[in-house]
């Protein structure tokens, strides 16, 4: 488990995403220019994998989830662990602002159902 922790580093380092880290000066402009955007500063990230006793916490960075979800969202897929971004002040992870879950392998992915209607051409007008 040791080695798949120093592996996650590696790429967290590789994204960006590090203790301490803040994507903008100035919050409240941040704010202001991504109006529809989730943004969480001072966030705590928790990489955890279910049945372990270890786990991967990144404090104070803030993220923008919205843009970085993606990125998260892969790196539970690659590491096979949940990911929990919580606000500040939720240190337990009681309340967190996002969980992302891997992707279960080996279920099957449906097919959307079409709604469309199909057209028939009439023989005889």
């Amino acid at each position: 488990m040791d080695d798949t922790i120093q592996k996650l580093k590696e790429r967290l380092d590789a994204m960006g995403f590090r203790e301490m880290r803040m994507i903008a000066l100035s919050k409240f402009r941040y704010c202001n220019s991504h109006p529809n955007h989730q943004i969480v500063f001072n966030s705590n990230i928790r990489f955890l994998w279910p049945g372990k006793f270890q786990d991967l916490k990144i404090h104070m960075c803030d993220i923008n989830l919205t843009k970085e979800g993606v990125k998260l969202k892969k790196l539970a897929n690659e590491f096979s662990c949940y990911v929990l971004v919580a606000y500040e002040s939720d240190i337990d992870f009681m309340w967190p602002a996002a969980i992302i879950a891997p992707r279960v392998t080996g279920q099957r992915q449906r097919k959307p159902r079409s709604n469309r209607l199909v057209e028939t051409k009439g023989g005889n007008d």
